[in-house]
């Protein structure tokens, strides 16, 4: 969570206890939350998401990697490290397992009980 935190608050964020473990935790459900709002907003509109559901968890997933990797951490003052094949694969693979697939089959459910 400390690592999280210091994408805001830099390496003193290590050094911060737990009112910075605090900060990480809220700042991973924000994310979190954001990305879920994001494909709850846009399921409506694009027939896809709700005809392929396993096919777009995998994509939002791997849509979610981008963003954080490729943009949102690049930007955050979080300590870089080397992007490699290993961990960029493995990252990517938990982000489809706990979010991209989750959030398809919960919007699909969701919004076939709402018509």
């Amino acid at each position: 969570m400390q690592y999280i935190a210091s994408g805001v608050f830099g390496k003193e964020s290590f050094s911060g206890g737990t009112a910075t473990v605090i900060a990480g935790l809220i700042f991973h459900y924000i994310i979190a939350l954001s990305f879920t709002t994001l494909y709850f907003i846009v399921f409506p509109y694009i027939p896809f998401l709700g005809k392929q559901k396993l096919i777009s968890g995998v994509l939002y997933g791997a849509f979610v990697w981008c963003v954080m990797n490729l943009v949102t951490v690049p930007l955050s003052n979080t300590s870089k490290s080397p992007l490699t094949w290993s961990g960029a694969s493995l990252s990517m693979a938990i982000l489809i397992v706990c979010i991209g697939l989750p959030i398809s089959f919960l919007a699909s459910k969701y919004y076939s009980s709402v018509e």
